[in-house]
């Protein structure tokens, strides 16, 4: 496995308060990697230790094979902080991101990377008055100058109505092809959706990693629901992993279990079912049991 970003104990420390404590992230190359937490999780602290505008407390950075080091870094792509980043507002959308590329020394077809986020047209309208889903779509152009390798949106769905998450989830999943996209959110339901590898961090630290398709390929749950207090014992007597949460049971089911075999079996025993729900793997609610269990 080849890694854009690697990182091996990354810690920052603001006098009594750690940010980030001891992460090692392992982003694989050409991925869409949802790195993924609550407000104040440390996931914008972390970016900057990625990109090199704060220094780690301790720990190493590599980036594609490279240990990352201040005087030489490969060129990455950014979108952070507010809808789109900060923006010369009393320009255009084309001079803004002519701004960028002379300040970086990079060439720039800046019609052509507003077609592709979808902002033909507005060349020359002052970015003063664009909406929020227009402001976040200048940032991304802004993050494709030099067409880099890497690119990190921090917040991309932030302020958008219903129908610009669903146009941005689009233009995301387009952009990303042949590159590796890092995607720091706290809307887990909209990341789950685009996502091919998450990192869920919580209270600085990183509670769990990995591909999504293999959470969603795990042992399927069924929600088993019933008045009956013999329900648990039972459950237990057919050596099914099952927890109690809000009323319900939710049970793991094992090789060789399917939800009707359990209805049967639960039935024939003399336990009444109100209800027997199969679930779908929600990353929502497995954000929430890890940070639970951590």
């Amino acid at each position: 496995m080849e890694w854009a970003v690697e990182s091996l104990g990354l810690t920052k420390s603001f006098k009594h308060h750690v940010a980030v404590d001891g992460i090692d992230l392992s982003v694989p190359t050409g991925s869409i990697y949802g790195f993924l937490g609550s407000n104040g999780a440390g996931k914008s602290t972390t970016i900057r230790m990625i990109l090199g505008l704060r220094r780690p407390s301790s720990g190493s950075i590599s980036l594609f094979g490279e240990e990352l080091r201040h005087d030489r870094r490969p060129l990455i792509g950014a979108m952070a902080d507010s809808p789109g980043g900060a923006f010369y507002d009393h320009l255009s959308a084309a001079d803004n991101l002519r701004v960028t590329a002379g300040a970086l020394g990079l060439e720039c077809d800046v019609p052509a990377l507003l077609d592709r986020v979808g902002l033909a047209g507005k060349e020359r309208q002052k970015v003063g008055g664009f909406s929020t889903g227009m402001r976040q779509r200048l940032g991304i152009a802004r993050a494709l100058i030099g067409d880099p390798a890497l690119i990190i949106l921090d917040e991309p769905l932030n302020g958008l109505d219903p129908e610009g998450i669903r146009a941005m989830r689009t233009l995301l999943v387009e952009l990303a092809e042949g590159r590796t996209m890092i995607i720091c959110s706290h809307l887990l339901s909209e990341i789950e959706k685009v996502a091919t590898h998450i990192g869920l961090l919580s209270r600085g630290r990183l509670i769990h990693q990995g591909p999504l398709e293999d959470l969603r390929s795990g042992p399927p749950t069924v929600a088993v629901s019933s008045a009956d207090e013999r329900l648990a014992s039972q459950l237990h007597r057919l050596g099914l992993d099952a927890r109690c949460d809000g009323g319900a049971h939710q049970v793991t089911l094992g090789d060789g279990w399917r939800p009707a075999r359990l209805n049967r079996l639960l039935v024939e025993s003399g336990v009444e079912i109100d209800a027997l729900i199969p679930r779908k793997f929600c990353l929502e609610e497995f954000y929430h049991d890890r940070v639970s269990a951590y």
